[in-house]
Order: structure tokens, then sequence, then C-alpha cells
């Protein structure tokens, strides 16, 4: 959303293994959400298990942590089919 600022901070890069980072979502100097999204990689047979826990703390109401998960399965998802070949 273009008139949202990310603030991210990396906790932890482990190529190939797991990746951790904080988030706080800003508009109009108001904080919308902080996040902190944690997210393992496994070999499994020809391909990766991603497990991935994102936790959500809105300051705006459940409309914030709504479009949060809006924006994760998109990523998700478009990872997913990036990783099938797809574009």
């Amino acid at each position: 959303n273009p008139y949202v600022t990310v603030h991210a901070d990396w906790v932890v890069i482990a190529p190939g293994e797991r990746l951790v980072y904080a988030e706080t979502l800003v508009a109009d100097g108001m904080v919308l959400t902080t996040s902190l999204a944690s997210a393992e990689l496994t070999a499994d047979g020809d391909g990766t298990q991603l497990d991935l826990d994102v936790h959500v703390v809105s300051f705006t109401g459940e409309e914030s942590i709504a479009e949060v998960t809006e924006g994760w399965n998109y990523a998700v998802d478009a990872v997913s089919a990036f990783a099938a070949g797809g574009h």
C-alpha cells in the first residue's frame, strides 16, 4: 500500500534454514501494526518445506490484522508459484 511505511529489522538470517524479522507498519505518523515473522526452511524431497509463523499486534483494530494476513497469503502464494515455475 503506497501510503504505508514499513520499518523492518532482520533478527536472524540463516540462509537456507531460517529467517526472522520484526516489522512495523506506519501511516501518517501513526503505528498501525507491529509483527514478528519467522520462516523455517527444511529440505523435503525435491522441494522445500516452509513453516511460517507471523505474530501481529494491531493498534487500529481487526481490519489491520486482516490486511496483514492478506498480504502474507499473497506473498506465500507468489513464492509458491515462482518455485513451481510460474510467474
